[in-house]
């Protein structure tokens, strides 16, 4: 093989990353699982487990490209989303070694994509019924304070 040839990650390889991705997002998730009600932290939670799933990726990626120094390497090519919605739709147990990639994983992205959609639509019919709601400035003032607060 020349040093011009790309090296890519075994199927088992990948499953491998896959899986140490999903624990590191379920990981990060215990606060919701530790939780008796839902909670506004939620949302950060969540944020913190598409972290966690991104260090393991970037870091297997890194390992690999290490291990096959001088050739040219591609990733494991997993989905943050598809892998932190596996861990949401499971959060509760993995015991059972879901696949990183799995349906509910698929189902809980999907759901999402549909929610931001709704909420990009919601803006767009603002913006044209409302000029002042043009590109969300009536609430700039609310926003500044929220991330001022947070510091």
């Amino acid at each position: 093989m020349s040093d011009n040839e790309w090296v890519s990650m075994s199927d088992d390889e990948i499953d491998q990353v896959g899986q140490s991705a999903l624990k590191a997002a379920w990981d990060a998730l215990s606060p919701i699982r530790e939780g008796t009600d839902a909670d506004a932290d939620d949302a950060k939670v969540i944020l913190s487990a598409f972290s966690a799933t991104r260090d393991v990726l970037r870091e297997a990626d890194r390992a690999f490209a290490e291990k096959h120094a001088g050739k040219k390497t591609h990733s494991a090519y997993l989905q943050e989303s598809l892998i932190v919605g596996t861990a949401v739709a499971f959060v509760d147990d993995i015991s059972f070694n879901p696949h990183a990639h799995s349906i509910a994983g698929y189902r809980m992205v999907a759901f999402a994509r549909v929610c931001s959609a709704l909420e990009a639509r919601s803006h767009i019919e603002a913006m044209f019924d409302d000029q002042s709601a043009s590109f969300g400035s009536w609430t700039s003032k609310k926003l500044l304070k929220e991330i001022s607060d947070d510091e």
